[in-house]
């Protein structure tokens, strides 16, 4: 949603108007995917050593 320019308030979807909130939300959300796939990647790693 945050690539779109859109946000969840818990009563559907709106569309953030101010340029600077969408470019902070596009960030906050690359930062979560980032984390996600670093969360993943060591995960994996961890239950590939463990069965080792």
């Amino acid at each position: 949603m945050a690539a779109h320019g859109l946000r969840d308030m818990g009563e559907g979807s709106e569309k953030v108007a101010n340029p600077e909130e969408i470019e902070a939300l596009r960030r906050k959300a690359r930062q979560m995917n980032r984390l996600t796939f670093v969360a993943t990647a060591l995960a994996t790693a961890l239950i590939v050593i463990a069965t080792r």
